[in-house]
């Protein structure tokens, strides 16, 4: 699954486990699985009471800097026929460079969904970041590290010059689904030291 990025509100994409969850039906769940080796490959884990199900993204640039703010959406799994909609994690994602555009794709094995964010150049380069969230561990994993979003879920995602990514948990557990500017409020008032993130505009 492919998808391009542009400085709107409101851009998402479902996965087809993530849809079979939402719509709270042990048939269609077994009918995706038959369909998509990736719902197939763990089971029915999204309908283990607590499960996190991702769902859909949201993506805005920044308005005064290059950069993303970035949320993953998904839904709690509260019991065999309920669900609660929550957002998983949160992200500031600050570039080193203008980039001559954006996108990137997703894959989904099991309860682990893999998010690679990719940026151009005009030269035709590219460069990529992978990020893993676990819906059954609830760990977030970026750059190799491992971050556990029981201890937060708003996070500071910093590429340095060679794109190599600098992330910073901050100890803030946001559940609400929000609009990019409402989430970008929220990772100010929990990093209010970095005078950097102070600064940070969306277009909303």
């Amino acid at each position: 699954m492919t998808r391009s990025y542009v400085p709107i509100i409101g851009l998402q994409r479902t996965s087809a486990c993530g849809l079979a969850a939402e719509l709270n039906s042990l048939t269609v769940a077994i009918l995706a699985a038959l369909a998509f080796p990736a719902c197939r490959s763990a089971g029915n884990w999204q309908f283990r009471p607590g499960a996190l199900i991702a769902v859909g993204e949201e993506v805005m640039a920044l308005r005064n800097t290059p950069g993303w703010v970035v949320t993953l959406n998904g839904s709690r799994r509260v019991s065999q026929t309920e669900l609660e909609e929550v957002a998983l994690w949160h992200a500031l994602v600050l570039l080193p460079s203008e980039t001559n555009g954006s996108g990137g794709d997703v894959t989904t094995t099991g309860p682990v969904e893999t998010d690679t964010l990719t940026w151009t150049f005009p030269d035709g380069t590219e460069r990529k970041l992978p990020v893993q969230f676990n819906g059954l561990t609830r760990m977030l994993r970026v750059g190799g590290k491992g971050f556990s979003t029981d201890r937060g879920n708003l996070f500071v995602i910093r590429l340095d010059h060679a794109w190599k990514p600098m992330t910073v948990q901050l100890p803030e557990t946001v559940r609400e689904r929000l609009s990019p500017r409402a989430t970008l409020d929220r990772i100010k008032a929990a990093d209010r030291t970095d005078t950097e993130v102070q600064g940070m505009e969306t277009y909303e």
